[in-house]
């Protein structure tokens, strides 16, 4: 009986562990290292494609169950698309801003400790589609000729457990 007990409780601890997965990502060529925040956040989709030469990384969260019985699954989105050298951080993150429309609530940089990559810079807010309102984090980033958005978002339903996720992941980025 105690061999079995014994054998159930390392099968269990295995399977904990044994299903941890790699949390820090290199995207693409741009050497940008992005670190989840915890085993709860998983890639969930690749994209890529070559004819527009962008490519897509998705980044879920377990499903949350909100104060409404819903189940809320936060996200997280990394863009990367080529923009040669000439282009900085702060006309990139100008030239995408205009394309999402959402209310700014405060402005990210590495200056203020709340991003790791000093060559980004990153918008707080909000939007509200047709059902829920928001809690949004866009951040822009360039490395080696390279545009990166990375998105994160989930509903203000959620945001009191995930925003301090997503602070933890933004201030983990670096680069290889």
């Amino acid at each position: 009986m105690k061999i079995s007990i014994s054998l159930v409780l390392i099968c269990f601890c295995l399977g904990l562990y044994g299903q941890s997965e790699n949390l820090k990502f290199e995207i693409d060529k741009t050497g940008l290292l992005i670190e989840l925040p915890n085993n709860e956040w998983h890639l969930t989709d690749f994209q890529n494609d070559t004819v527009k030469g962008v490519t897509v990384r998705f980044f879920k969260r377990n499903e949350i169950l909100d104060s409404d019985s819903l189940f809320i699954i936060p996200n997280i989105g990394v863009i990367t698309e080529h923009v040669g050298d000439s282009l900085d951080v702060i006309n990139y993150s100008i030239q995408k801003r205009m394309q999402t429309p959402f209310n700014v609530d405060g402005v990210l940089t590495f200056d203020s400790g709340e991003l790791g990559y000093n060559n980004s810079v990153g918008f707080k807010g909000k939007y509200k589609d047709e059902r829920f309102e928001h809690l949004l984090y866009m951040t822009y980033a360039i490395s080696k000729g390279y545009g990166i958005q990375i998105i994160m978002d989930c509903t203000m339903s959620v945001s009191g457990a995930v925003d301090k996720e997503f602070i933890k992941c933004l201030k983990g980025l670096n680069i290889k």
